[in-house]
């Protein structure tokens, strides 16, 4: 099974996350978003040599770019399948839709390195965010299995 680092700001929906996730079998490593650990967090996965995915969540369109994108570009970096995962509502929110497209256009997608954008709709229970976080990784091992 692939390591799965989870960088959220807030500690209830970080533990949310990580604990749905532990229970679905998958290793996890949650990690905080203040500076101090981000760059702790980009050193750690700048030496990964086994598939790995990243879950970042951003609640609006204001904190959109800066950690799933700092995370995304060091994720590159690595000769290794990833895969990079960003729950928001902002893409949920038609209002804030036209920034949450240019952000998700300048994140660059590899043959090796997959990006998914999954939109948090109010209507949404915590239990239907989890499933779409968990049906992406589990798609993405079943990808690295059929290769």
């Amino acid at each position: 099974m692939v390591k799965i680092f989870v960088a959220q700001t807030h500690d209830k929906d970080r533990k949310l996350v990580c604990s749905f996730l532990e229970n679905s079998g998958y290793k996890v490593e949650p990690n905080t978003t203040d500076p101090e650990s981000l760059v702790w967090l980009a050193r750690k996965i700048s030496l990964i040599s086994k598939p790995f995915v990243i879950v970042t969540s951003q609640t609006d369109e204001s904190g959109c770019g800066y950690v799933s994108n700092m995370l995304h570009t060091v994720a590159l970096s690595r000769p290794v399948s990833t895969l990079t995962i960003v729950y928001t509502r902002a893409a949920a929110n038609q209002g804030n839709l036209p920034g949450v497209v240019h952000f998700i256009a300048n994140l660059v997608r590899t043959p090796l390195h997959e990006l998914r954008i999954i939109p948090k709709f109010a209507e949404d229970t915590r239990e239907q965010e989890h499933e779409k976080l968990l049906s992406s990784i589990t798609d993405f091992s079943a990808s690295l299995n059929n290769s």
